[in-house]
């Protein structure tokens, strides 16, 4: 399986559908998301940006958090 066919698989997924109409809704100043696991939470924003193709601000909690987010999403595009 390729990372471009988990990343359809992504974006087929009612969840997100939800996170896409959250974050287009303009009444949130802001979107939290959590319970992510592993590299999913780069699947799932690559996914959201192919949609919304907007802009996205991550604030991780520590620097290698943020590396592994990077290198995630290096990998991805």
């Amino acid at each position: 399986m390729l990372l471009t066919d988990l990343l359809r698989h992504y974006a087929r997924h009612e969840t997100l559908r939800a996170m896409v109409k959250r974050i287009n809704d303009k009444h949130s100043r802001e979107v939290t998301f959590g319970g992510f696991t592993q590299s999913s939470i780069a699947f799932y924003f690559a996914a959201i940006h192919q949609k919304i193709q907007s802009p996205m601000l991550f604030i991780m909690r520590d620097a290698d958090e943020a590396g592994y987010l990077y290198q995630d999403f290096k990998n991805i595009y």
